[in-house]
């Protein structure tokens, strides 16, 4: 405002001293000058507001971000410290890993310790029961011939008796001629005796059925029921003895069971038996029989099959025309129980191992041969 009436004092002089005219021409050029000069004055004020505002607006940001400098600068520190505490911390925590890992390695060294000391024991327990086993089997042996002394002393007594009373009564040589006419009775008794009784005997060929449940009976032995089986495969007139199936537990007998045999002697597949050693004792060394063997899906056949007496201790006598299998019977081999260690190995009872008995001649292959089926025919 100062300045627009300094401008028309001057121009107003200007003019008394050149003319109106020139003083007209000079004070519109001055004025447009002036125009400019406010505009511009204007524009630099708003400028100088402007930069005043962004001034104000820069210091304002300073300090927010001098604040947030001081706290960033406290969180840096409390970061510090907290880095320095969790490497303190994981420290100990890996001295205790250490340390955990010492314990575990102990562990593992006393548990492969107990471990072999566990086989160790697992081991003579084992051959605690197999000697067990064989004390058993020579304990009942002991008894039987202990009583079989006694039986014979008893026996003796009474003899020495009667021929002491024949003495004196001289009567001995009498009682000798009597007592050998009486011999050779009972001797013509024995020979009249048929060789079978009035039932079906044994399996006959000329049948076609696949399975036959009969009764037989043969000299020395009483009636008993035989299962005769025939097929394409194996073949007519085939006596099914020996009968067991894969998860049977029942053939874990002792030998005396076997001896006279045991099971529900029948034609259905689950049925499972074994005539008995005695009979079959009787019966191969009657007549001559081949035997025939089914396990794992196949037959073994062998000719001229007998079995020996008890005193014998039911051995195979005698095999003939026998292929090579791990399961072949091998001649002089007595049959075998848990309680009766028979089988060829003096280091093991195979009978007690694999829970059933037989004339085990070998170890190799039995525990995969669970289901065992053994068949007779004359021959």
């Amino acid at each position: 405002m100062i300045l627009r009436v300094i401008l028309l004092i001057g121009s107003f002089l200007f003019s008394a001293s050149l003319g109106w005219e020139a003083s007209a021409s000079n004070y519109l050029d001055l004025l447009k000058r002036h125009t400019d000069l406010q505009d511009r004055y204007l524009a630099f004020h708003e400028s100088c507001s402007e930069l005043q505002k962004k001034y104000l607006d820069l210091r304002g940001r300073d300090v927010d971000e001098c604040a947030a400098k001081s706290e960033l600068q406290k969180d840096y520190s409390d970061l510090q410290k907290n880095y320095t505490d969790l490497q303190e911390k994981d420290g100990e925590i890996y001295d205790q890993i250490g340390k955990l890992q010492k314990d575990y390695w102990d562990l593992q060294k006393r548990y492969a310790e107990v471990q072999n000391n566990n086989t160790e024991v697992l081991r003579q327990l084992n051959d605690v029961n197999v000697r067990f086993a064989k004390l058993q089997s020579q304990h009942l042996e002991v008894g039987h011939l202990n009583d079989l002394i006694d039986q014979k002393n008893r026996e003796i007594k009474l003899l020495n008796d009667k021929i002491s009373d024949l003495q004196a009564n001289s009567d001995l040589a009498e009682l000798t001629r009597k007592l050998s006419v009486e011999i050779d009775k009972v001797g013509e008794i024995v020979k009249s005796q048929p060789e079978t009784r009035a039932l079906p005997d044994h399996c006959p060929r000329n049948r076609n059925e696949t399975h036959i449940l009969q009764e037989i009976q043969i000299r020395g032995s009483d009636p008993f029921k035989v299962v005769c089986r025939s097929d394409d495969e194996m073949g007519s007139g085939w006596m099914n003895v020996y009968r067991k199936t894969f998860s049977s537990t029942s053939f874990n007998r002792t030998y005396d069971e076997y001896v006279t045999g045991f099971g529900n002697v029948g034609t259905e597949d689950e049925d499972e038996f074994f005539i008995g050693l005695q009979r079959l004792h009787l019966l191969t060394n009657g007549e001559p029989h081949e035997m025939m063997i089914y396990f794992s899906e196949r037959f073994l056949r062998c000719g001229n099959f007998v079995i020996g007496h008890r005193s014998e201790g039911y051995v195979v006598k005698s095999t003939s025309k026998c292929p090579e299998s791990i399961i072949s019977f091998t001649q002089g081999t007595k049959f075998s129980t848990f309680d009766r260690d028979e089988d060829t190995r003096p280091d093991s009872n195979l009978a007690s191992l694999f829970g059933f008995g037989w004339w085990f001649h070998t170890l190799y292959g039995f525990h995969f041969h669970r289901i065992l089926r053994m068949f007779i025919r004359k021959i």
